[in-house]
């Protein structure tokens, strides 16, 4: 009983204040045991033409991560062709990439353009969980992807065994659920999603504990994803070299294979490029204390937060013949459409006009 009653005064000690200008609600608490922070103050307390700024590099972002890579989702449906294993793979990556700018960002262009959280907690238990379920789906599915490239190009006898269709279903399937437990693990552990003023949407506490998490689900993939390509960029070199040698009897990489290397190395690159910064802002957290680093850094970790599924589908049409192929028609067929959309037609019809009858190589004038 005793500790129940001091649980709850702490409870309400800890209990953050409402941004400046905003009533208390009951349905819209930041989550308890927040650590009293200006970030508050400052997010709510913008000037305008900031505001306008973040706004308008943030939105189009998220624009971007959710059409293209629902664009990614209709083209690789609507063509049986690509429906390969790797393609699998991207699908897997689109779909957890179209999901997070609908579930997880959509909330937060609401906050950022106003200043304050205005979502209940709990949807804010809602947005923290999804953010990070999707966050390990996709990082999981880079994971396998560059193994699946691993198999392909430097144990190219044991691919086909290993990677079967069915097979890449069920393991993409178990990340897909096994990624849950990522999220899971705060809440059964007793600890909730807070809102942060600075990176603007619910996220997990960041204690000593969370070292070990943030090393099994970061650490554990780079390190893989880092060895496969620097295997398969070894195999690549010495296929390179066999070419240029006519006698050599090494098992030949066709150029599909390559360029679908490439197209995956890449993806991957930008996923690591937008993610290690926020790895490094979650570390130094941990180590200098919460909410103690600058609005602005916050504001970018969120920025290359949302960057990493908006790059994909761009990596796509630029490296990628098959993707760039579908993009050239499916815009085509929209301008199209918008052409045709375009065209008036004559509200009356035009009386008397002279038409031309042609009857044997004679022309007729009527009137």
């Amino acid at each position: 009983m005793q500790n129940s009653c001091a649980r709850f005064f702490a409870l309400q000690v800890n209990h953050p204040y409402p941004p400046p200008g905003q009533q208390h609600n009951p349905d819209m608490n930041i989550t308890p045991s927040v650590p009293v922070s200006s970030l508050h103050e400052e997010f709510a307390t913008r000037p305008p033409w900031v505001t306008g700024l973040e706004s308008t590099v943030y939105i189009p972002i998220v624009l971007t991560a959710f059409i293209g890579n629902s664009i990614v989702l209709w083209i690789l449906i609507r063509n049986r062709r690509l429906r390969t294993i790797p393609n699998l793979f991207v699908m897997s990556l689109a779909l957890s990439d179209v999901l997070l700018p609908v579930l997880s960002s959509a909330p937060s262009v609401v906050i950022i353009t106003q200043g304050a959280q205005v979502i209940s907690d709990t949807y804010c238990q809602f947005q923290g969980f999804t953010c990070t379920w999707l966050a390990c789906v996709s990082l999981a599915t880079l994971t396998f992807m560059a193994v699946n490239r691993y198999y392909r190009i430097v144990k190219p006898d044991r691919y086909r065994t290993v990677f079967t269709a069915k097979r890449t279903k069920l393991l993409l399937s178990a990340i897909w659920g096994f990624s849950l437990l990522s999220p899971s693990f705060p809440l059964l552990d007793g600890k909730m999603f807070t809102f942060h003023p600075g990176k603007f949407f619910c996220y997990v506490r960041l204690e000593p504990v969370s070292v070990f998490f943030l090393i099994l689900f970061l650490g554990i993939p780079l390190v893989t994803i880092t060895t496969c390509y620097f295997k398969v960029h070894k195999a690549l070199r010495h296929h390179n070299a066999c070419m240029r040698n006519p006698n050599s009897e090494s098992a030949q990489i066709s150029v599909f294979e390559i360029r679908v290397t490439k197209t995956l190395f890449a993806t991957v690159a930008a996923f690591w490029i937008c993610w290690i910064p926020i790895a490094i802002v979650d570390f130094t957290e941990m180590a200098i204390g919460e909410w103690s680093l600058p609005r602005r850094v916050y504001y970018m970790y969120s920025i290359f937060g949302i960057s990493s599924s908006s790059a994909n589908p761009i990596i796509y049409g630029v490296i990628n013949k098959s993707f760039n192929d579908e993009y050239r028609k499916l815009f085509r067929c929209y301008r199209k459409s918008s052409r045709r959309e375009s065209v008036v037609f004559p509200t009356q019809p035009e009386v008397n006009r002279p038409t031309l009858v042609s009857v044997n190589n004679i022309e007729l004038r009527s009137v």
